[in-house]
């Protein structure tokens, strides 16, 4: 009994220690088994252990407020860069003076009082929207504060938060096109970095396949 066990022992080491024989699992593009490749070109792997997912399930994250930025000249289309109406879109480069004519030539409606929530007054919503993450404030703070305020003065209360909100972005952009040299330093050294993780990567997903073509020998 006891020379019975040493052999289940035995085993049990021998099958940890032996390589995988990759299997030929590689479907072509119709779905099926191709056995086109040659076992000898694959490399044989260890037996793998149970890992972590290879790939992280995306989340996505949707902000509560300014999830989607509307245009300036239509509350119901998305603001985009790529618009042919500069006038659509505020810029992150525009100076103060671009931003307060855009805003002051902004789509509006002729009705009193400026209040979230009315299906009829899309540009009402999005002016609003747009102010409330400018001035990081509340929904609440914004409702309290131009519920009883005209476009007037409100299109120049809007065109002051987004000239401040953007103000230390600027500064930045304007540090940086002062400094190419820093420029190239940065995207250099932020693809070698993402090289290696996707390298890592990339070896982790053939690795879980089962096999691999054979590593060529540098010259």
């Amino acid at each position: 009994q006891q020379q019975q066990q040493q052999q289940q022992v035995q085993s049990q080491s021998q099958q940890q220690q032996e390589p995988a024989i990759a299997e030929r699992h590689v479907l072509d593009k119709g779905g099926k088994e191709d056995f086109s490749i040659p076992l000898s070109t694959l490399t044989i792997l260890p037996k793998r252990s149970p890992i972590e997912p290879l790939f992280r399930m995306p989340e996505i994250f949707t902000p509560p407020a300014g999830a989607r930025v509307m245009s300036l000249q239509d509350g119901r289309s998305k603001m985009s860069k790529s618009h042919p109406n500069d006038g659509s879109r505020i810029n992150l480069t525009d100076s103060a003076d671009v931003i307060q004519q855009k805003i002051r030539r902004c789509k509006t409606d002729s009705v009193k009082g400026l209040v979230w929530g009315d299906p009829e007054r899309p540009e009402c919503d999005n002016l609003l929207t747009i102010y409330q993450l400018c001035a990081g404030k509340t929904k609440e703070e914004v409702a309290d504060q131009c519920r009883d305020m005209s476009w007037g003065p409100f299109k120049e209360l809007l065109a002051e938060a987004v000239i401040e909100h953007l103000r230390p972005i600027q500064g930045k952009y304007m540090d940086l096109q002062r400094e190419p040299e820093y420029l190239d330093d940065l995207l250099a050294n932020g693809a070698e970095t993402a090289a290696v993780v996707a390298d890592r990567t990339v070896e982790r997903v053939r690795s879980a396949m089962g096999f691999l073509p054979a590593k060529r020998e540098r010259k």
